[in-house]
């Protein structure tokens, strides 16, 4: 995995354990540590902090803490940077990565079900009222887990980055 520090960029992992809750001076934060792996099979740790924002608060990550836990896949976008310190005579390197976005990753059911079979699973293209009844009274897009105004944007950079189809998972030529 290529990991550049100061530069924003799409992590992709899996939670090392439940969000944790910390006070950081008068602030609290929620932090976590998300599992890379990389093509030659070594895991890189990035640890994530979720800070409030002069908004909202921590209502901003409320709902992606609560729908995450210890190996969930997400997706983060955000700025990594590394800090270095010495244990036992060795450097080591933390990487940490403070996010803009953070998202669940929605897997589907490799046999096609229909939501009526109890799997909370529509099959695609089965029911498009349901999903789009679901989009205007969550704001979310059924598909993706993101919000409705950001999907298109969102698909197109993590495609761009990634050089594959958000939707397959096929590497785009």
């Amino acid at each position: 995995m290529d990991i550049t520090s100061n530069k924003v960029q799409w992590i992709t992992g899996n939670l090392g354990r439940e969000w944790e809750t910390k006070t950081a001076g008068d602030k609290r934060v929620y932090q976590n540590s998300i599992a890379c792996n990389s093509d030659d099979e070594t895991t890189t740790w990035l640890r994530v902090t979720l800070w409030p924002d002069d908004e909202r608060g921590l209502g901003k990550w409320l709902p992606i803490t609560q729908q995450t836990g210890r190996g969930t896949l997400i997706h983060v976008k955000g700025k990594i940077t590394t800090h270095s310190y010495q244990q036992d005579g060795e450097i080591k390197t933390q990487y940490r990565i403070s996010p803009y976005e953070v998202s669940k990753n929605i897997t589907h059911s490799k046999r096609d079900r229909t939501h009526i079979e109890g799997t909370g699973v529509i099959s695609a293209g089965l029911d498009a009222h349901y999903k789009a009844r679901f989009a205007a009274n969550t704001g979310i897009d059924y598909d993706t887990g993101y919000p409705v105004d950001q999907v298109d944007v969102i698909v197109a950079e993590f495609e761009a980055e990634n050089h594959m189809n958000y939707y397959t998972g096929k590497l785009q030529g």
